[in-house]
């Protein structure tokens, strides 16, 4: 099944049987289900994301903060450092 432009010549939604649903910006893939999960190609952008799991991250990651159990990145490296410094003296 196919959804298309009021032009006909884009696709919008393309559901596959027993297969895949597939959502198209300006008739570019943005948006496949998998078996596996989800593909998205482009950016995406949200006002938070959760992650249950591992993440795996290829390429250069920008985060404004970062938190363990609610202790801001830095500190934690900062106080890991210390005590590696004292432990090793």
């Amino acid at each position: 099944v196919k959804i298309k432009n009021n032009a006909r010549n884009e696709d919008g939604l393309v559901f596959t049987a027993n297969g895949s649903l597939s959502l198209f910006h300006d008739n570019s893939k943005k948006l496949e289900t998998t078996s596996g999960g989800v593909t998205v190609t482009g950016e995406v952008d949200a006002t938070s994301l959760d992650i249950s799991g591992d993440a795996d991250i290829d390429g250069t990651l920008e985060a404004d903060a970062i938190t363990v159990n609610g202790t801001a990145l830095n500190t934690v490296i900062a106080d890991e450092s210390t005590a590696l410094a004292i432990a090793l003296g």
